[in-house]
């Protein structure tokens, strides 16, 4: 556990930064678990998450506004996800801006559409990403930090089953994202005979 701590401790923002850049539930939820462990700084893996889900997603919406409009997914399921996005933003735009981080399916979807299909007003997007960024890189790490504390108080010390439950957050994320990836090969490899025969059309 030593060596584990030791590289945690190095490495370990950098890793909250990307992996909150690409998405980063898991790691937000094990970043917090671990600050409840003192092997990081909550309120620092706050900050970092912020940064990193702020930066991801307005970087998402700036290759939206620059090639959004050139570029149309082959995906029947990408079309739907992003049809989707567009019609909840359309619908419910602030409360979506602010909470699309913690609904899967529309997640990366919502900041490209938010620059291409709906293009939304930059400094609008700018403030509401930014708010979102703050709500969800909060609550996320703080869900961990107490899922720790909770552990603590039904197994003991936590030398005695840290290193164990570290191995297998790590191990339920991967296994999270192995299964959505080959969910999501599959739709995209066997379209329903609903999108064969009347495929989505973006605007």
């Amino acid at each position: 556990m030593g060596d584990l701590s030791g590289l945690i401790q190095q490495y370990g923002y950098a890793a909250v930064f990307l992996g909150t850049f690409v998405e980063g539930e898991s790691i937000a939820l094990l970043a917090g678990f671990l600050a409840h462990g003192q092997l990081l700084d909550l309120q620092l893996v706050m900050i970092v998450a912020f940064i990193g889900s702020f930066c991801g997603d307005q970087t998402a919406y700036w290759l939206g506004r620059r090639y959004g409009s050139r570029w149309k997914p082959k995906s029947p399921m990408v079309q739907r996800r992003m049809l989707h996005a567009a019609d909840l933003l359309h619908r419910y735009q602030i409360p979506v801006l602010l909470g699309f981080r913690f609904v899967y399916g529309i997640r990366n979807a919502t900041p490209f559409v938010a620059g291409s299909i709906t293009r939304i007003p930059i400094l609008r997007f700018i403030a509401l990403n930014a708010a979102g960024a703050a709500i969800w890189s909060t609550s996320i790490p703080l869900l961990g930090y107490y899922f720790g504390h909770t552990a603590e108080s039904l197994l003991g010390t936590r030398e005695a089953y840290e290193g164990r439950i570290v191995v297998a957050l790590v191990a339920v994320g991967l296994f999270i994202w192995m299964v959505r990836y080959l969910r999501a090969r599959r739709r995209a490899a066997s379209p329903s005979a609903a999108d064969a025969e009347n495929p989505p059309r973006m605007q």
